[in-house]
């Protein structure tokens, strides 16, 4: 991450008028067969009332172990999905009541970098038709300003010359030239927020700071909001404003990034972010960190009272009835567990 510079706090600039996108008390639920007696479909719940926003010119941060509820969350704020209950909001306005053209425009404002580059690329198109088709998706309709606009993209990205990357097809690409394809695919139609579905995890740890420096310089530029989904907590740590940690579909604590990572409330914050690897050798040994014992539970079989109680070092039998709203807890950050002042 040589041209990113460690984050502090949010944006500079007080937050006014409604959120780029955001999610208000969502909850997703899914029958899914099995478990349950007499052949009755399960109730699989993915996300439990959980808020969620975005603004202008800030990076927020959403982890967690997988299966926590984070890629549907995603699905949701994409409008891939459509919530249980609650609302999915872009700039105030629910995208159940978008009409034809704030549709539109929700899908030039807001754009998806995926995990797995390969399988989000046509492997039977070129590079070239690949951002074409975005650009002519979206009005650019002139043959020669659509190919001005493919090279200046991908040479924006790092691919140069543009021209030799532009006849490619994707298998001829190595993983951090596809997902470069993929990020200029989504800066095409100049958003103004990016989600960024665990955009590094494919890569080579040599390819991931230059694909992070990307988006950041991006987001610097045009004051881009941005909701990067990872499971890399040095990254979070590195370039968040601020940070949702989730545990089985819920929102168990969240705030600026600063303010989690060097004081976090809630054990299961703690305890993921002992887990993660450090150079500083002052610091405890892997071996004398805290663990969590057991496995994140199945979402068909949600443990009452707080999610997280058969697992938390801390628990109390309060733990195993009552479920702890989320509330504020020393600053500004939002913490849901019966013990977090202690």
């Amino acid at each position: 991450m040589s041209e990113v510079e460690l984050r502090t706090g949010g944006p500079a600039v007080e937050p006014t008028g409604p959120p780029a996108l955001a999610a208000r008390n969502v909850s997703m639920a899914y029958r899914v067969n099995g478990g349950t007696r007499f052949g009755r479909k399960a109730i699989r719940l993915a996300l439990d009332d959980v808020s969620v926003e975005i603004r202008d010119g800030e990076i927020v941060a959403l982890v967690g172990e997988s299966g926590c509820g984070m890629s549907t969350l995603t699905k949701l704020l994409l409008g891939l999905l459509r919530p249980t209950a609650g609302e999915v909001t872009h700039r105030g306005m629910p995208l159940s009541r978008l009409t034809k053209s704030d549709h539109r425009a929700y899908r030039r404002e807001v754009q998806v970098v995926f995990q797995d580059p390969a399988a989000s690329l046509n492997p039977r198109q070129r590079i070239w038709q690949a951002l074409a088709n975005v650009l002519q998706g979206h009005g650019v309709t002139d043959r020669a300003r659509r190919d001005d606009r493919v090279f200046d993209l991908l040479a924006s990205v790092g691919l140069t010359p543009p021209e030799s990357f532009a006849n490619r097809f994707p298998h001829e690409l190595s993983g951090g030239q596809q997902q470069r394809v993929s990020i200029a695919r989504a800066f095409a139609t100049n958003p103004r927020l990016v989600i960024a579905d665990e955009p590094l995890s494919a890569l080579d740890v040599s390819v991931q700071a230059q694909i992070l420096d990307l988006m950041i310089a991006h987001q610097q530029r045009t004051n881009a909001g941005y909701l990067i989904v990872t499971h890399d907590l040095n990254v979070v740590r590195a370039v968040a404003d601020r940070v949702v940690v989730m545990y089985l579909g819920r929102v168990v604590e969240s705030g600026i990034a600063a303010e989690v990572f060097d004081d976090p409330r809630h054990p299961y914050t703690r305890a993921l972010l002992a887990s993660r690897l450090g150079v500083d050798p002052t610091a405890s040994r892997i071996r004398d960190r805290p663990t969590l014992p057991g496995d994140v539970p199945a979402t068909t079989t949600i443990p009452s009272g707080c999610a997280f109680h058969p697992r938390c070092p801390v628990a109390q039998d309060i733990c195993a009835t009552a479920t702890p709203a989320l509330l504020p807890r020393g600053g500004v950050s939002l913490v849901a567990c019966h013990f977090a002042d202690r």
